[in-house]
């Protein structure tokens, strides 16, 4: 519940408060602080109050409840009217109990001798349907029940308003000739500030005179030209406007705090006001959230036996804090834990040196939410299992959940890609999870709160100094994007990936929920190797002019260009799969679009890749995971070094008493053999080495062992480093990969 100040004085030589409930019953309460704290049976014996009985304290409506609140002069030394539906209590924004003319809207006249100006009288404090009861004059002669007036010349005006009863308001205007007139700020539009220390808040001014242009200032020493002040920290302000004769207005306004629960979350904005919900599982995953107890409304000077403190005014009065208590408090000169000296309904004084603040920040007292924690429930995959995390606050109020080591087991380094359809949502490779949190402490354990948003994590380890951290925007298509902005990558390390005539290949590439009603498509194109595209029915040649065949047949261009495939829906990480017989030209380009009407929308880059389909020898092609979460493919055709290893012999010695008849000394109990591939690749570009790195420390390489269907079969990488010299810009590359131990007979 919390209170209203609506009256304070001397009693019996200790300061008195009157407080007034903000919400019904609207009770009286008083304070007073004496040397023991609060106390709120004192023996009112005296007063020097000045306030005479039946004094109007205070007068407010809350919706059609009209409150009045009069002084009297014996405990409690106020009583409080309330009037339900009070015919004097409307629903107009900012209406109070009393009629009043917020503003008068004129357009002044268009030149000289000319009556054609206009005023609109804007007012408050009717009950909705009462309108009809108003009337409106600007000279108190002539009334009309129009709040509008036209024809009106330059001059000096007052409006006016009345209802059929006793109430009445005033407010005088001008019609000046043209823009012909003072200058004045007529209106400014703040926004606060909108993140926790982000200082962003801004001032739209706007101002009429004559004499432009105008300039605006917020130390009346450097101006500038536009109209918008912005980068403000919370606080008051005091604007000026300077017209081009030097003549000067001012007008103050305040910039609110951030006071909102939820600090972070893992999304990015990028341009254009798109945002990034996708993040990488194995980089920090993080939420933020602050407790606030109490936020500083102002904060005022307390004299307690000659020394000065400051007194903190709160939003609510606190329930169970004590003078004694230790309070962390965050102002701009008060940041810290602090020791409570006392406590007057909303007021707290703190055990600390004056000093003249600002008066906003917040307050967190342990005594008001004894063992406070947060309660986070995430909600993950297609069949929203889910898991709860409870955090504590730092002495702060700071909140930080990390959740990336339980979203990563959701996810899976498993190739299921049958590679029999143009693409696949790989539900292997990411995970949607929504949050819901809850404030619980000692006897409070209220419902949950969901966050809004729907987040996803991907199978993806971003590394140092990437863009945009751990948040995976780089890869995340949007509907729209700037002029001159890169749209999608594609989730492969491969500048320009190849595709190996003949074996399964794919792009994977993440459909975010923006696109979710969308009609993705795949549009490819397939070029010579002077980067022109191959007219249909052309005969398909390599890099040195000779014919590529596919099973002992001639290949030719049989795709009408371009090739538009559409592509299955869902959100996710989806793979697309690249044909053979699709692409192959010496060059291959592709993107992902969506059509509304004739319009084609790009959303991802335009990927070029190269098309081999040379002829080899004992080739040996792999597959491994990337850091991005897709697969990248290579095709190792250099010769090849297989080695058949034996470890791990175990032996036992038998007891033979017939040496004659004996066949051995020792028997085997068992042992380990597996066969170690030295694979190598000739003349290989740095830019490509930069992508087939990722195969030493990918968590899943795959090798093929048989089409029709794909079959995969996973090694693993030997220990140790491949070695190349930069200086040329190719390389020849060297490793060796381990096939699965080999299931033999033994114990």
């Amino acid at each position: 519940m919390s209170y209203i100040l609506i009256d304070t004085f001397m009693c019996s030589g200790y300061q008195m408060r009157v407080y007034q409930m903000s919400n019904p019953p609207y009770n009286i309460l008083n304070h007073y602080e004496g040397p023991g704290g609060t106390v709120i049976d004192l023996n009112y014996v005296s007063h020097n109050r000045l306030t005479p009985e039946g004094a109007l304290l205070r007068q407010a409506c809350h919706g059609t409840t009209k409150v009045t609140v009069s002084a009297i002069n014996t405990a409690p030394f106020a009583v409080s009217e309330v009037e339900y539906n009070s015919a004097s209590c409307g629903f107009v924004p900012g209406g109070g109990c009393d009629l009043a003319i917020t503003d008068v809207v004129v357009i002044n006249t268009s030149g000289p001798g000319e009556n054609d100006g206009q005023a609109e009288i804007l007012v408050t404090g009717f009950t909705e349907g009462e309108e009809e009861d108003l009337e409106f004059s600007v000279d108190n002669v002539n009334w009309q029940s129009s709040n509008f007036f036209a024809g009106l010349p330059t001059g000096s005006y007052t409006a006016y308003v009345r209802d059929q009863g006793a109430r009445q308001a005033t407010k005088p205007f001008k019609i000046f000739q043209g823009a012909d007139g003072p200058l004045v700020i007529r209106d400014i539009k703040v926004t606060n500030e909108t993140g926790e220390g982000t200082h962003d808040g801004s001032a739209t001014i706007t101002a009429t005179g004559l004499n432009t242009p105008f300039t605006y200032s917020l130390n009346n020493i450097h101006y500038q030209s536009s109209n918008v002040l912005t980068a403000l920290a919370p606080g008051t302000y005091t604007s000026y406007v300077k017209d081009a004769g030097g003549v000067i207005d001012q007008q103050q306004f305040s910039v609110g705090q951030f006071t909102g629960f939820v600090l972070a979350t893992p999304a990015v904005q990028v341009a254009q006001g798109n945002v990034s919900r996708w993040s990488a599982a194995f980089n920090p995953v993080i939420f933020k959230f602050r407790r606030r107890d109490f936020m500083i409304q102002s904060i005022g000077l307390k004299t307690i036996s000659s020394v000065q403190y400051p007194e903190l005014l709160l939003d609510t009065i606190p329930a169970k804090l004590q003078p004694g208590s230790d309070i962390y408090v965050y102002a701009t000169n008060y940041t810290g834990t602090f020791t409570v000296k006392a406590v007057a309904g909303n007021a707290v004084v703190i055990d600390a040196p004056y000093i003249a603040d600002s008066g906003t920040g917040y307050v967190i007292a342990n005594a008001e939410k004894p063992n406070y924690r947060l309660e986070l429930v995430v909600s993950a995959g297609l069949q929203a299992k889910q898991f709860t995390g409870v955090f504590s606050n730092d002495n702060t109020g700071l909140i930080v959940c990390q959740l990336q080591s339980r979203l990563k087991t959701f996810l899976a380094t498993k190739n299921s890609f049958l590679y029999n359809t143009p693409n696949m949502r790989d539900v292997n490779a990411a995970v949607s999870y929504t949050v819901k949190y809850r404030e619980v402490w000692d006897d409070h354990a209220p419902a949950y709160t969901p966050l809004a948003e729907t987040f996803y994590c991907t199978n993806a380890a971003k590394q140092l100094q990437d863009v945009y951290g751990g948040n995976m925007a780089r890869y995340v298509p949007f509907l729209a994007y700037p002029p001159g902005n890169a749209k999608a990558k594609f989730l492969t390390l491969f500048t320009r990936p190849t595709l190996f005539a003949g074996y399964p290949f794919d792009f994977s590439f993440i459909y975010a929920e923006q696109l979710a009603d969308k009609a993705l498509k795949k549009v490819q194109r397939v070029y010579n190797v002077n980067k022109q595209v191959l007219p249909y029915n052309t005969l398909l040649v390599n890099e040195n002019s000779e014919a590529l065949y596919y099973d002992d047949v001639l290949l030719y261009n049989t795709t009408a260009q371009p090739s538009v495939t559409t592509l299955a829906a869902g959100t996710g990480i989806h793979r697309v799969r690249v044909d053979t017989l699709e692409a192959t030209g010496s060059y291959g380009r592709f993107h992902i679009s969506y059509k509304e009407g004739a319009a084609e929308h790009i959303v991802t880059e335009t990927k070029e890749f190269l098309v081999d389909g040379s002829c080899r020898k004992n080739p040996v092609y792999l597959c491994w995971l990337n850091t991005l979460g897709g697969w990248d493919y290579w095709l190792f055709d250099s010769s090849q070094k297989v080695d058949i290893g034996i470890s791990d012999v175990k032996t036992f010695d038998k007891y033979i008493e017939d040496y004659e008849r004996a066949d051995v000394l020792t028997e085997t109990v068992s042992k380990t053999a597996r066969t170690k591939i030295t694979l190598g690749a000739n003349s290989v570009l740095i830019s490509e080495i930069e992508a087939l790195k990722g195969i030493m420390y990918s968590p899943k390489v795959l090798l093929l062992t048989g089409q029709g269907p794909v079959k995969w079969m996973t090694v693993q990488v030997d220990s140790g480093s491949f070695d190349y010299e930069t200086k040329h810009n190719v390389a020849d590359i060297e490793l060796s990969i381990m096939l699965p131990v080999l299931n033999i007979q033994t114990i």
